[in-house]
């Protein structure tokens, strides 16, 4: 992004992905704004919820770990 000269990002993904995506590229010091899909891969609900699931103990160990 220095190279490129660009000043900040548009995050496109699943939006039970958003918050980990958005949180790293700050912490990385991009500025970052979000836009979330419309659809998913994840349909049922026990596939949105094991995504879900997946996404908080992965933001979790993000967190802790300290990035």
């Amino acid at each position: 992004m220095r190279d490129g000269r660009l000043g900040s990002c548009l995050l496109v993904s699943d939006p039970l992905h958003m918050r980990r995506g958005v949180r790293m590229m700050r912490d990385l010091g991009v500025p970052c704004f979000s836009s979330p899909t419309t659809t998913s891969a994840y349909v049922s609900l026990p596939a949105k919820a094991g995504f879900l699931i997946r996404e908080v103990v992965f933001l979790t160990g993000y967190l802790v770990a300290g990035r």
